[in-house]
Parts: structure tokens; sequence; C-alpha cells
């Protein structure tokens, strides 16, 4: 006699009448339908036993005929949700490839990849709220409420690039390794005055570690290199006029780091209108977790994290935590991208 949950598994299917189901699947391979339940669910009752040859006939039965697994019976089979969630406070924050690694990935391993917006000061996330996922993978610094029921529910969950460097399965990046290999690249070019350039805070959420951080190294190394640090040039995003008056201000400064990406385009033209072009009066290094660097008619000269560093290790990090383990936290390094800004 069949399982109960064969069966209901078998009449939830029936329920479409295009679709391949279980029992035909079994009629067509001459497999018992227990047998074949257990192959396309990836599990194995107590007292079911098949070879891996029957296994793999099974399968390829079904992949010719375009049998598709009932997911959520699946998922009950398997005691588990079948998704796993990526949050972060915008899309902005993860840059495409990266984001486009991680479905692969989850494909690859039966995921479901939900996207959700982590609202600082709102609500927390549907997949929080109704503990709906298997994994959660942020990329955004978590509120203290989200921290609570993160743990309150025991979802397994991984850090990328917040401010929280140290728990299980967390992933930041070379900070101070960063600052030294742009100080030693300004230096090699005989620049002397370096400033580092920022955009204004929102004001929402926490600062993110990276900037002190940075300008604790750069104060701490630059006299090393024989640079002089400026005082930081903090300006709106695609603010022109303020990187403008901040030249007008620091006529001296011969070397700019750029917080991040998007400032790049902003100051270049700023630099360009303050009449110290790019890179003959003024040297630009763009620091940033692997993203494009935009609005820059020449290639810019770029430390960032690889797409594919940073996908890998938030990917190995969640296996590690869905599996129950205390991945240790991981800090990638900046890779030098070679540009025309230096």
């Amino acid at each position: 006699m069949e399982s109960d949950t064969t069966q209901d598994l078998t009449q939830a299917e029936a329920a479409s009448p295009d679709r391949v189901t279980l029992a035909r699947l079994a009629e067509l391979t001459g497999v018992s339908l227990r047998v074949v339940t257990d192959i396309v669910n990836d599990r194995r009752s107590g007292s079911v036993r098949y070879s891996e040859r029957t296994r793999q006939r099974v399968l390829a039965t079904a992949r010719q005929v375009g049998y598709r697994p009932n997911r959520s019976y699946r998922n009950h089979f398997r005691r588990r949700h079948g998704a796993v969630a990526v949050l972060a406070q915008a899309l902005g924050f993860i840059p495409e490839r990266v984001l486009d690694l991680l479905t692969i990935a989850a494909h690859r391993r039966d995921w479901l990849l939900v996207v959700e917006r982590l609202n600082p000061e709102g609500e927390l996330p549907r997949v929080i709220r109704e503990s709906c996922v298997d994994g959660l993978m942020l990329f955004s610094t978590p509120s203290p409420a989200v921290r609570e029921a993160v743990d309150r529910f025991g979802i397994p969950t991984v850090q990328a690039n917040t401010n929280d460097r140290t728990g299980p399965g967390c992933i930041s990046f070379d900070e101070e390794g960063a600052i030294r290999q742009a100080l030693a690249l300004f230096a090699r070019r005989g620049r002397r005055r370096v400033a580092y350039v920022r955009q204004r805070p929102s004001g929402v959420g926490p600062a993110h570690y990276a900037y002190e951080v940075r300008l604790g190294v750069l104060a701490e190394l630059a006299g090393a290199q024989g640079l002089e640090v400026l005082p930081v040039c903090t300006c709106k995003p695609a603010a022109v006029a303020d990187v403008r008056t901040w030249l007008a201000q620091h006529p001296q400064a011969d070397a700019l780091l750029l917080s991040t990406p998007s400032l790049a385009g902003p100051v270049w033209r700023a630099a360009l209108e303050a009449g110290r072009p790019v890179p003959e009066a003024l040297s630009l290094i763009v620091l940033g977790p692997g993203y494009q660097a935009g609005g820059l008619p020449i290639q810019p000269t770029e430390l960032t994290v690889t797409h594919e560093a940073l996908a890998r290790q938030t990917i190995a990090a969640l296996d590690a935590v869905v599996a129950g383990q205390c991945p240790a936290p991981v800090t990638l390094p900046y890779t030098l991208v070679p540009g025309e800004t230096l």
C-alpha cells in the first residue's frame, strides 16, 4: 500500500490535467510510485530501496516528458521552505552581477530566491515576519528589531559588508588593505596631498564601518608614504557644485580617493570645470565592492572586491549556516583594476 503522503501528492498533481503526474512517471518507467516519489523528491524512506541506475533512469524520463514536481509537497517531505532571501536597504546596494550569480547558485540548489527591501525604520520584511525561508543573506546592516526576529525564529543568516564583521557567516572587506594600496599608488605617481571624498550620509540606519576604518588608516599611514591628508570632501550624490567648491578651497589637492563608484562621474566633471583635469592635475582612485564606476569618458582606476568573490563567499557561508554549521568570518581583499585616472 502506498503511503498517505504519496497518495496526497499524486492527487494534488492530478488536479492539473495537463501536468505529467507521478503516477504517469511511474507507469512510463515501470517503477513503483513510492520509489518514483522518493527519487524526484530527493529523499529515501526507510523501507524504499533503489539503485543508482534506477534513479538516473527515472530522472532522465522526468526531464524527457517535462515532469514538474509539486514544490509545496516536495518541500514538506524535505522539511524546509525551499527558498532563501536577499535583503538590503536598496537593490542598488548589491551589484547586478552579484545578484545574477546568487540567482544561479540558488537555482542549482533548488532554492527560490526572494529579494526584499530591508527598511531600517519600518516593519519587518515579510520573509522574516512569516519565517518562510531557509536562509537569509543580508547586504545592509539590520536594525535591532530585525536581529531580534531573526534570532527568535532561528533563521540561518549570513551578512555581507554590514557592520557585523565578527559573527558566524559574516563577510567583510579589507578596508585597511585597500587604503594601503591606494596610498602606495598615489605615492608612486608622485602625488603628495590626498583627500577622501564621500557622499553625505542619508541619516537612515547606522553609519557604515568602512568610513571610520578608511579615515583611521589614511591618517595613520599617509605620513609613511610622504603624503599629507586634507579635510574630507563630503558632497551630495551627483553634486558637481559641492566638489567644485571643495576644490576651490583646497587648491593644493592632487589626489582624491572616492568612497563609492557613483561619485566618479561628478568628481571628474567638477575637476574639469575647476581647471584641474583628471589625471593631469588630479589623480582619482575609486573604492567599491565590484561596482562599475560610470559617467567618465575614460576608464577609472579602481580598487574593488570582485563580484565573483563576493557571490561565491556569500553562498558558501549560506550553505554552511543552513546546514547548521558556524563558519568563521571572512575578509575579502580589494583587487586593483588599472585605469586612466591615476
